[in-house]
């Protein structure tokens, strides 16, 4: 059973799948056994995951895992794709973020809100501007930073604060173009 504890969630998650490329693959079903349709909307500081096509890219991530950060300035669905950056640096990133918000995070998850991620309210203060801000001198952010059409997302689920752990780990390759590994590399 988790406890809504990201770091002891991620930690349990991977012991009971065998590690890390255990634990991604099983989350790639978990998110979407986990997560609430959507609309496709990337809402400020929730997570979500979809699938993605595009013509216009020669290399992207066809089922995204991002934490939404509002609408672009060209009127897109901004948002931070975790794919793109390496996992140990993921989640030293989504713990410090955790740890910002903690609070409300727990507030969003405690009674009726546990369970039901499009019940949990958005984070507005995790927008663009105050992530980069906050972790620019962590990680390139431009890179990892993305802008999605709803028009182009397929299947959106959003995903609640208390499941953050499975969206972190996976590190599943779902690349046209190149593959996960490529993609990450260009961030160091």
């Amino acid at each position: 059973m988790y406890t809504g504890v990201f770091k002891k969630d991620l930690d349990s998650y991977l012991k009971e799948n065998g590690g890390k490329s255990g634990a991604s693959k099983k989350s790639q079903v978990d998110l979407y056994n986990v997560g609430k349709k959507s609309s496709g909307v990337l809402q400020s500081g929730k997570m979500y995951i979809f699938n993605y096509y595009t013509e216009n890219e020669g290399e992207y991530d066809m089922n995204p895992i991002v934490i939404g950060l509002g609408k672009s300035k060209d009127g897109n669905q901004l948002a931070l794709n975790l794919h793109y950056i390496p996992y140990n640096i993921r989640v030293s990133l989504v713990q410090r973020l955790v740890n910002s918000f903690s609070g409300f995070i727990q507030q969003q998850i405690k009674g009726t809100g546990l369970g039901k991620p499009n019940l949990q309210n958005p984070i507005i203060q995790l927008n663009w501007d105050n992530l980069k801000l906050a972790y620019n001198d962590m990680i390139k952010l431009e890179y990892c930073t993305r802008q999605y059409k709803i028009s182009r997302m397929y299947n959106p689920y959003v995903i609640g604060y208390e499941n953050w752990f499975m969206g972190v780990v996976n590190d599943e390759n779902s690349f046209f173009g190149t593959t996960i590994s490529l993609a990450q590399a260009k961030l160091l």
